[in-house]
């Protein structure tokens, strides 16, 4: 029985409209090619994994169709998004009987050169935590005004600390996948905690919560004990 639906799903300040369409594949096997069939013992994505898709289709804002390959238990994992089915089912198929393909589209954001607003890497804008303002654009190292940048014209973006020791830390960032950093266990609380309770659940966050301070005070431990002999 084929099952095409458009839903209507309420994100944090618009509503994003979520076609999705499921492709069979109950217990791991391919269906026939191009077809849009889910099996009839699969039920329709729950409502947790349809908040799932739909975040993760908000990342891509092409207009387009984007085929995502998502578990359809746990917490809903989402593996990535693909432009062809064929491709997805592939990814789908090498995962096992509990992996799906969703194929979604969600309306795009005003076309640039080369794009959409989706695409774009902005530099490095952030929430002043103290005086709670929002700076953007940010100065470079060279006190200029930084500028946005095209998605396919960034390599890697590295986040570095400089510790009062002189010594530097940096930290390699996919700019493919990271849309947001978090530096602070306030700003965890007042950003990450209400959206991954939107789709995890508070039972859920709260675990992670006690796993990232659990992460900080093991850090502080470690900064603060003798140099091994």
């Amino acid at each position: 029985m084929a099952r095409n639906r458009w839903l209507m799903l309420a994100g944090t300040a618009t509503a994003l409209v979520l076609g999705v369409t499921a492709f069979g594949w109950a217990r791991g096997d391919l269906t026939r090619e191009s077809t849009t069939i889910m099996q009839n013992d699969h039920p329709p994505p729950s409502a947790g994994l349809l908040r799932r898709l739909a975040e993760s289709a908000d990342a891509y804002r092409t207009g387009r169709v984007v085929y995502l390959v998502a578990q359809d238990s746990g917490f809903y994992p989402v593996f990535g998004g693909f432009s062809t089915p064929d491709s997805a089912l592939a990814a789908a198929h090498s995962f096992g009987p509990r992996w799906f393909v969703y194929a979604t589209k969600t309306t795009p954001d005003v076309s640039i050169t080369g794009g959409t607003y989706a695409q774009v890497i902005l530099p490095g804008c952030y929430k002043d935590t103290r005086t709670t303002l929002w700076i953007c654009p940010p100065k470079d190292s060279s006190r200029a005004t930084a500028t946005a940048m095209r998605l396919q014209d960034v390599a890697r973006i590295d986040v570095t600390f400089i510790r009062r020791n002189g010594r530097r830390i940096t930290v390699a960032l996919d700019p493919e996948h990271a849309g947001a950093t978090i530096y602070t266990i306030q700003d965890f609380d007042r950003f990450i905690v209400p959206y991954y309770t939107r789709l995890y659940g508070p039972a859920q966050v709260a675990r992670m919560r006690e796993d990232l301070i659990s992460f900080v005070r093991s850090s502080l431990d470690s900064s603060t004990a003798p140099p091994p002999r």
